[in-house]
Protein backbone atom coordinates (compact mmCIF):
# COMPACT_ATOMS: atom_id res chain seq x y z
CA UNK A 1 0.00 0.00 0.00
CA UNK A 2 1.60 3.10 -1.29
CA UNK A 3 0.59 6.64 1.17
CA UNK A 4 0.05 9.52 -1.10
CA UNK A 5 0.27 13.12 0.13
CA UNK A 6 -2.88 14.61 0.99
CA UNK A 7 -4.38 17.13 -1.74
CA UNK A 8 -7.16 19.45 -1.28
CA UNK A 9 -9.59 19.95 1.31
CA UNK A 10 -7.26 16.70 2.69
CA UNK A 11 -4.09 18.48 2.68
CA UNK A 12 -3.79 19.77 5.94
CA UNK A 13 -0.26 20.77 5.97
CA UNK A 14 -1.41 24.48 6.70
CA UNK A 15 -3.89 25.87 8.23
CA UNK A 16 -7.59 25.48 7.47
CA UNK A 17 -10.76 26.28 9.51
CA UNK A 18 -13.28 23.58 10.09
CA UNK A 19 -15.82 25.60 8.80
CA UNK A 20 -14.18 25.30 5.15
CA UNK A 21 -14.48 21.22 5.70
CA UNK A 22 -18.24 21.36 7.06
CA UNK A 23 -19.23 23.16 3.41
CA UNK A 24 -16.84 21.32 1.18
CA UNK A 25 -18.43 19.19 -1.69
CA UNK A 26 -16.24 16.56 -2.05
CA UNK A 27 -17.46 13.09 -2.34
CA UNK A 28 -15.51 11.77 0.69
CA UNK A 29 -16.43 14.88 2.85
CA UNK A 30 -20.24 14.18 1.81
CA UNK A 31 -19.92 10.46 2.40
CA UNK A 32 -19.09 11.55 6.04
CA UNK A 33 -21.88 13.18 6.65
CA UNK A 34 -20.25 16.82 6.06
CA UNK A 35 -17.21 16.55 7.42
CA UNK A 36 -13.72 14.31 8.18
CA UNK A 37 -13.64 10.52 9.77
CA UNK A 38 -10.94 9.79 7.65
CA UNK A 39 -7.11 8.43 8.71
CA UNK A 40 -4.15 10.83 8.06
CA UNK A 41 -0.65 9.39 8.07
CA UNK A 42 1.11 12.16 10.43
CA UNK A 43 4.50 13.16 8.77
CA UNK A 44 5.65 14.70 12.31
CA UNK A 45 3.87 12.30 14.29
CA UNK A 46 2.22 15.46 16.35
CA UNK A 47 -1.23 17.09 14.94
CA UNK A 48 -2.13 20.58 15.84
CA UNK A 49 -5.79 22.13 16.43
CA UNK A 50 -6.37 25.55 17.41
CA UNK A 51 -9.06 27.71 18.28
CA UNK A 52 -8.08 31.36 17.51
CA UNK A 53 -10.78 33.33 19.01
CA UNK A 54 -10.47 31.31 22.27
CA UNK A 55 -6.68 31.49 22.38
CA UNK A 56 -6.79 27.21 22.89
CA UNK A 57 -4.99 24.91 21.40
CA UNK A 58 -4.30 21.11 21.42
CA UNK A 59 -1.12 19.36 20.46
CA UNK A 60 -1.36 15.69 20.19
CA UNK A 61 2.08 13.81 19.75
CA UNK A 62 2.67 10.07 19.31
CA UNK A 63 4.20 7.20 18.16
CA UNK A 64 1.67 5.54 15.90
CA UNK A 65 2.41 6.56 12.51
CA UNK A 66 -0.98 8.34 12.27
CA UNK A 67 -4.51 9.23 13.38
CA UNK A 68 -8.31 9.35 12.89
CA UNK A 69 -9.80 12.79 13.14
CA UNK A 70 -13.69 12.90 13.30
CA UNK A 71 -15.30 16.00 13.35
CA UNK A 72 -18.22 15.43 15.08
CA UNK A 73 -20.37 14.64 11.98
CA UNK A 74 -23.42 12.84 13.70
CA UNK A 75 -23.55 13.81 16.74
CA UNK A 76 -27.27 15.27 18.00
CA UNK A 77 -28.22 18.25 18.99
CA UNK A 78 -28.36 18.16 23.25
CA UNK A 79 -29.00 20.36 25.54
CA UNK A 80 -25.64 21.01 27.85
CA UNK A 81 -26.35 24.01 30.69
CA UNK A 82 -27.55 26.17 28.40
CA UNK A 83 -26.08 25.80 25.80
CA UNK A 84 -27.40 23.60 22.91
CA UNK A 85 -24.90 21.22 21.46
CA UNK A 86 -24.76 19.40 17.76
CA UNK A 87 -23.02 18.42 14.75
CA UNK A 88 -19.50 19.70 14.55
CA UNK A 89 -19.70 20.65 18.26
CA UNK A 90 -16.42 18.06 19.26
CA UNK A 91 -13.42 17.04 17.42
CA UNK A 92 -11.63 13.98 18.17
CA UNK A 93 -7.93 12.69 17.48
CA UNK A 94 -7.63 8.94 17.94
CA UNK A 95 -3.90 7.76 17.34
CA UNK A 96 -3.46 4.59 15.74
CA UNK A 97 -2.51 1.83 13.13
CA UNK A 98 -3.25 2.34 9.45
CA UNK A 99 -6.88 0.46 8.64
CA UNK A 100 -6.98 -2.72 6.93
CA UNK A 101 -8.33 -2.59 3.51
CA UNK A 102 -9.92 -6.22 2.40
CA UNK A 103 -7.76 -7.57 0.47
CA UNK A 104 -4.97 -7.02 1.52
CA UNK A 105 -2.58 -8.71 3.57
CA UNK A 106 -1.10 -7.48 6.77
CA UNK A 107 2.58 -5.90 6.64
CA UNK A 108 4.59 -6.99 9.06
CA UNK A 109 4.97 -4.54 11.10
CA UNK A 110 1.40 -5.22 12.00
CA UNK A 111 2.15 -8.59 13.26
CA UNK A 112 2.66 -9.27 16.88
CA UNK A 113 5.47 -11.42 18.02
CA UNK A 114 6.73 -12.19 21.63
CA UNK A 115 8.07 -8.52 22.05
CA UNK A 116 6.93 -5.94 24.19
CA UNK A 117 4.37 -3.66 22.24
CA UNK A 118 4.04 -0.36 23.09
CA UNK A 119 2.80 3.55 21.42
CA UNK A 120 2.34 6.35 23.45
CA UNK A 121 0.28 9.83 22.71
CA UNK A 122 0.61 12.57 24.91
CA UNK A 123 -2.06 15.83 24.55
CA UNK A 124 -1.12 19.11 25.82
CA UNK A 125 -3.42 22.18 26.05
CA UNK A 126 -2.18 25.58 25.75
CA UNK A 127 -2.96 28.84 24.84
CA UNK A 128 -1.82 30.17 21.55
Amino acid sequence: LEKKQAEGIFDLSSPTTLQNIYNDDHLQIKIASSGFDHYFYLENKRAVLTEPISGRRMTMTTTFPGMIFYTGNAMESKQCNKNINGKHAGVCFEAQEPPILDGLKISPERTLDKRKYERKTTFEFSLI
